[in-house]
């Protein structure tokens, strides 16, 4: 079974970098919220920090709408026996006015009912980046993108482009072979800088 982690791979908690505290504490205080709603295994929990317009971008660069992604996550949330363990942790965190863009490591663990009556595992982890606008409701995700396990994200396209050499320190900055500078991957979310 395949989890649909991207969802809110918004889940987490930890620190954040770059962003006042304030809003770095009210982020990660949805996060957490986030976590205990996936622990209880309430969708309608999960999607409430969602924005009506929000969409979701998988490791292969498919994309799906709220409505899409909180039919497959109430399903989802049914078929499990048990929730394990629910963990993000935001990795960085950079915002600007009244966005947000935050890339979180996240970890989810639950057990689906098995034929014979056995259970079976399910884990599932990743890198995601959420954008986050406040508004009238508060903080809300519009967008959030799982990258793909290489650590960058994929454009969709007719002809992709050659995957550039990438530097061990971010996963959207490359290095350029001929002048050994750090420079921003195409697709990189806005609000990200590289890494020094």
């Amino acid at each position: 079974m395949k989890w649909v982690a991207l969802v809110l791979a918004v889940l987490g908690a930890g620190r954040a970098l770059a962003a006042p505290a304030g809003d770095e504490a009210a982020i990660g205080s949805l996060y957490r919220r986030i976590e205990q709603a996936y622990l209880r295994r309430d969708a309608a929990a999960i999607m409430s920090h969602a924005a009506p317009g929000m969409t979701a971008t998988g490791p292969g660069g498919e994309r799906i709408t709220r409505g899409e992604l909180e039919r497959m996550l109430r399903d989802q949330m049914r078929s499990l026996r048990c929730m394990r363990r629910a963990e993000m942790r935001i990795r960085r965190l950079t915002v600007r006015g009244d966005r947000a863009t935050a890339m979180i490591a996240f970890r989810l663990e639950g057990e689906s009912a098995a034929p014979k009556g056995r259970s079976q595992r399910i884990v599932e982890s990743g890198t995601s980046v959420d954008t986050w606008r406040r508004g009238p409701k508060g903080w809300q995700v519009v967008s959030s993108m799982q990258l793909p396990a290489g650590g960058h994200a994929v454009r969709t396209g007719a002809t992709p482009p050659r995957p550039p050499m990438l530097a061990p320190r971010s996963p959207f900055t490359a290095v350029t072979p001929a002048s050994g500078r750090r420079r921003m991957l195409p697709g990189a979310p806005p609000g990200l800088a590289p890494i020094r």
